[in-house]
């Protein structure tokens, strides 16, 4: 038997490019939780939490309690 696991494909750059706009088309200054960002946004739990990380140590959200997240 082998241990062999499925790879993992890494979203392409255009694929993140539309992640993106996507998610920053759901965010507002008011904050929202992630789980409704992904249902909103139609992506993978793994694209929005990228998206969110770029987002957050480009300084343009602040993560709030509860899993939410705020447009600065």
């Amino acid at each position: 038997m082998s241990d062999e696991r499925p790879k993992a494909i890494a979203p392409t750059e255009t694929d993140l490019e539309q992640a993106r706009r996507t998610v920053g088309d759901c965010l507002s200054p008011d904050a929202v939780a992630v789980d409704e960002i992904v249902r909103q946004c139609q992506l993978s739990p793994a694209i929005v939490q990228i998206v969110l990380l770029e987002m957050e140590l480009a300084g343009r959200i602040v993560r709030e309690p509860g899993n939410r997240v705020a447009a600065l």
